[in-house]
C-alpha cells in the first residue's frame, strides 16, 4: 500500500497500516450526506466546496473500502 502525502510528517505514515485505513473508511462510510453536508456548513464553507469536498472524501473512503481482501 502506497500512500501519495508530501506533508511535514510523512513518517506519520509508516505507522498506518492497511486495517487502520480500512477501519477508518468504514466509520465515514456510515455518514450519509446530510451529515457531510452539516460538517462542512458548520465549518463555514460554502454550498459548492462543501459538495465537491464531500464527494472527494467519499471517493477516497471507496478506495480504502476497496483494500478489504477479497474471500
Amino acid at each position: 500500500m502506497e500512500f501519495f502525502y508530501r506533508g511535514i510528517h510523512q513518517r506519520l505514515l509508516d505507522t498506518v497500516s492497511r486495517d487502520d485505513v480500512v477501519w477508518t473508511c468504514r466509520l465515514l462510510a456510515r455518514l450519509i450526506d446530510a451529515q457531510w453536508h452539516d460538517a462542512f456548513r458548520a465549518a463555514g464553507y460554502p454550498d459548492d466546496h462543501a459538495q465537491r469536498f464531500a464527494a472527494k472524501i467519499q471517493s477516497k473512503v471507496a478506495e480504502g473500502l476497496a483494500l478489504v481482501p477479497e474471500g
